[in-house]
């Protein structure tokens, strides 16, 4: 009998976006990569051997799962006793729990004499996992003062900040361990940290990316990264355009049923093979989506990395980025996966994405890309290309602003946007705004300001006739508008 066990990490989205600021989150990812990496997967992240917290529980009779699906943030392990591999398992995840303290932390078991692949469908006949779960200590009333950084947890330390001291829960006083502004050893210009030989404390998630580029620097705070400017001169123009940021929230659909067949087709075979080929073939997907998006927004002789990857595993994404250069990432990054995953994965991907001031908290911009991306994920009901979004400037923090698009409506609008985008003076597109306010007499304004050459080049891109502006056209100019203040 062998006993087959998995320690992970749940909502590795909501525990990230716990922190403000970008160091919070960077010490964050750099602790979970280092308490959830197995010792195979050490080199291709460039973390030495001797940081990693498996490799103390590791010993002969308890070891790395082999035939395990590579699930980011997830040990999986083979034990030849049940109760002593429980007992390591349970220790490995106490561990984790010391180290991330306001993380949730997951063990889920199954002991049998069967092979491993006919095992991976939970609940099917004659399989039943067994779990447990250590949740992070409940939040209550904070008595006490709460954490600068977080505010979600009472505060019980003070480090040292370069803007001053913070009083900082468990939780962010060990996200503040890996960052580089403390870290000796890190080259650091005044807001970038350059990249050296080894994976440098604090920029484990977009390291790879940096290497994969031949990038040197990264930012060093959402300030910097929303300073970055437009890739050209073109687009409407704004009193202020270097301090806003997006946030993209993507993530795959029809997943879950590609990989209960690749799981059926585990079982009937008695290997895993399979279904990690499929698994490594979308990883290798968004990397490339990844990789190409990232390089269509690079300017010419730009030397610092233009943005912030928090998560890039399997079909999840979550990216920060300069609000100027939003669109173009997000279209390419699609597109691109699209074509990876061609006929050979029939799965797709929704994504949300929140435009804002960069001083807007970071885990609040987490939380509002999750609804727009489970509006997005609705409308399609799995099959398909969406995009939902909200410019909080212009918007508010309002997930239903805009109607989600699919990848497709982009295309079709995509002259009537490069219209407004270079051929359009602003104030013409302030008047198409402003016919469009009042729905009870928006045609017959529009039909009205139709007379300027400009508002009528739009809506002949647009194929619209102002003299029978339908509701539904209504708001799709509407949409566009919202579109091209950072297209």
């Amino acid at each position: 009998m062998t006993t087959y066990i998995d320690v992970g990490v749940q909502r590795i989205q909501a525990y990230l976006s716990r922190s403000r600021r970008l160091w919070g989150r960077r010490g964050a990812s750099d602790e979970l990569l280092r308490v959830t990496l197995s010792p195979s997967q050490a080199e291709s992240h460039e973390v030495e051997q001797e940081e990693l917290l498996v490799r103390k529980w590791l010993r002969p009779g308890f070891e790395i799962n082999e035939e395990a699906l590579a699930v980011d943030g997830v040990l999986s392990f083979t034990a030849v006793d049940e109760y002593s591999g429980l007992e390591l398992a349970n220790g490995l995840a106490r561990s984790i729990r010391a180290r991330l303290p306001a993380a949730t932390v997951s063990l889920r078991w199954i002991t049998s004499d069967g092979p491993y692949a006919q095992l991976l469908n939970d609940g099917s006949k004659g399989v039943a996992w067994t779990a447990a779960t250590y949740f992070p200590a409940a939040s209550e009333i904070v008595v006490g003062r709460p954490c600068d950084e977080c505010a979600s947890s009472p505060a019980c330390t003070t480090i040292d900040r370069p803007d001053g001291k913070k009083r900082v829960c468990l939780d962010c006083r060990r996200r503040h361990r890996h960052d580089p502004a403390g870290t000796p050893g890190v080259r650091r210009r005044r807001t970038v940290a350059r990249r050296v030989d080894t994976a440098p404390v604090g920029f484990a998630a977009e390291w790879d990316l940096m290497g994969e580029l031949g990038v040197d620097e990264a930012v060093g705070d959402f300030a910097s990264l929303a300073a970055f400017g437009r890739l050209t001169d073109s687009g409407p123009s704004r009193t202020h355009e270097h301090n806003h940021l997006a946030l993209i929230f993507a993530d795959g659909n029809g997943m879950g049923a590609l990989f209960d067949k690749a799981k059926s087709q585990a079982a009937a075979t008695g290997s895993t093979a399979g279904a990690q080929e499929l698994s490594a073939e979308i990883k290798r997907g968004t990397r490339q989506a990844l990789r190409s998006a990232t390089t269509a927004i690079r300017a010419d002789g730009e030397a610092i990395l233009p943005v912030v990857p928090h998560i890039n595993g399997g079909d999840d994404v979550l990216i920060s980025l300069p609000a100027t250069r939003a669109w173009p990432f997000l279209l390419r990054y699609l597109r691109t996966l699209a074509e990876c995953f061609g006929t050979s994965i029939p799965a797709s991907m929704s994504a949300g994405m929140v435009i804002c001031h960069a001083a807007f908290p970071f885990g609040n911009q987490v939380e509002l890309s999750e609804r727009l991306l489970r509006r997005a994920k609705d409308a399609v009901q799995g099959k398909g290309w969406s995009v939902a979004w909200t410019d909080i400037t212009a918007d508010g923090p309002d997930d239903s602003a805009h109607p989600v698009w699919r990848l497709g409506d982009f295309d079709a609008a995509e002259d009537a946007l490069t219209k407004l985008t270079r051929d359009t003076p602003d104030h013409a597109a302030q008047s198409i705004a402003s016919a469009l306010a009042d729905p009870q007499t928006s045609a017959l304004r529009l039909n009205h300001r139709s007379r300027l050459p400009a508002v009528r080049d739009v809506l002949a891109a647009a194929g619209i006739d102002a003299r029978t502006l339908s509701s539904m056209e209504r708001q799709r100019l509407l949409d566009m508008l919202s579109i091209a203040r950072w297209w």
